[in-house]
């Protein structure tokens, strides 16, 4: 009886132990219940056991994959602090000045190129120079100048310019850029002036100006080569070239004067170097052939009917050095399918892209204060006008705005284009600076 009440008792003890532990075991529930972590021999912890005897992971992991340290996301290291964790901008190259590398000669064409900070290089090719004549004979190729030209004394009877053709008769003409000792400098106003026969056209080093009307309705000329001691070109210099296809102007002109490529047709391409900072009123008009041309960024005005009718461009993308776009600068070029306005321009001429009848958008920049009258008449495929700020604008029958008044809902691109292209088409255009 005795012994059956001892093993009762130790049952007892037993369980009681069992439901609420004992103190002397040195274990102690968690706040949820669970039991904590078993050091393991090595001095690791083991996580609970789950179901099934599969462990537990520790707290703060998710199907045995471990928690990324502080500071981690998936395993990838978080940035420093001030650091973004984006990827950084592309690198856009600032190259400086042009160098030459190579000297152009008649013979060969030379090179120049400019780098950036980066170390990368841009290299351009240099057309021939012109011929460098002693005598009528050139020193380095050989070739005779043509004779029978007329010339003109300029500049104190210090210089010469070629005056006519004279008696000529080559039709591959070759002009020296020195006579009886003298340097030839300039070919003078009217000197080829409709000088039919004339194939082709190679101008002596040296000289630094082409006239007005130099070569005016040579229409038979299908090539010409202007040496890099040019700077100017003059007013119709080469109007009415018709056989021209390409030309390339060299970098030491600066300015194109008004008409010098009018109506050269045939002209597919041309090169206007960066030294150009403006091209004149109706300086390529009727360049039919045209398909594409390159403004370069140093040029600031375009003047009226620059690019008139040239109905075979289809796109045009003026530089951010440009402030005015001229009146009917891009008028009638009925194949223009894109244009870009820069935020550098201020001005949009009278009738600047009238006809221009493929353009279907446009965006005018925060820039632009004035809009001419009839500046996009008659694009009749342009239902879309985007302006970049339509707040503040008006428009008037008058030049002097004196009969200005109010005009809203330009926020709106379709309203705008129909405003521009048909309601207020007739009208001059400006916002409040």
């Amino acid at each position: 009886m005795k012994h059956k009440f001892l093993v009762v008792l130790l049952a007892l003890l037993s369980a009681f132990c069992v439901a609420f532990g004992l103190s002397a075991c040195g274990e102690k529930s968690d706040e949820t219940g669970n039991n904590p972590p078993v050091t393991d021999p090595s001095g690791g912890e083991q996580g609970n056991q789950g179901e099934g005897g599969t462990q537990k992971p520790d707290e703060g992991e998710q199907g045995g994959t471990q928690k990324p340290d502080e500071g981690e996301q998936g395993g990838t290291q978080e940035p420093d602090d001030g650091e973004q964790g984006e990827t950084p901008a592309p690198h856009v190259h600032s190259f400086g000045e042009w160098k030459v590398t190579k000297e152009s000669t008649c013979k060969e064409t030379g090179t120049k190129e400019r780098s950036c900070t980066c170390g990368e290089k841009e290299t351009e090719i240099l057309p021939l120079a012109g011929h460098d004549f002693e005598n009528m004979t050139c020193k380095i190729c050989g070739i005779q100048a043509s004779l029978g030209l007329e010339y003109t004394l300029i500049n104190g009877d210090k210089e010469y310019a070629v005056s006519d053709l004279g008696d000529c008769t080559d039709t591959d003409l070759i002009i020296t850029n020195n006579y009886e000792g003298k340097p030839v400098t300039a070919i003078g106003d009217r000197a080829f002036d409709e000088c039919k026969e004339l194939t082709s056209v190679t101008i002596g080093s040296g000289v630094t100006s082409i006239g007005r009307r130099a070569f005016y309705e040579c229409s038979r000329m299908t090539s010409i080569n202007i040496p890099d001691s040019v700077t100017s070109i003059g007013d119709y210099a080469f109007a009415g070239c018709r056989g021209l296809t390409s030309i390339t102007i060299p970098d030491s002109v600066t300015s194109i004067g008004r008409g010098a490529f009018s109506r050269c047709s045939g002209m597919t391409s041309i090169i206007i170097p960066d030294s150009v900072t403006s091209i004149g009123d109706r300086a390529f008009e009727y360049c039919r052939g045209l398909t594409s041309i390159t403004i370069p960024d140093s040029v600031t005005s375009i003047g009226s009917e620059a690019f008139s009718g040239c109905s075979g461009l289809t796109s045009i993308n003026i530089p951010d050095s440009v402030t005015e776009i001229g009146d009917y600068a891009f008028s009638v070029c009925i194949g223009l399918t894109s244009v870009t306005i820069p935020d550098s321009v201020t001005e949009i001429g009278d009738y600047a892209f009238e006809w221009c009848n493929r353009l279907t958008s446009i965006t005018i920049p925060d820039s632009v204060t004035s809009i001419g009258e009839g500046a996009f008449y008659r694009c009749d495929a342009l239902k879309e006008i985007h302006f970049e700020n339509p707040i503040g604008w008006k428009v008037a029958r008058n030049e002097d705005m004196s009969d200005a008044k109010a005009v809203s809902g330009l926020d709106d691109a379709a309203t705008a284009a129909e405003y521009l292209t048909k309601t207020y088409c007739g009208y001059y255009w400006e916002r409040e600076g």
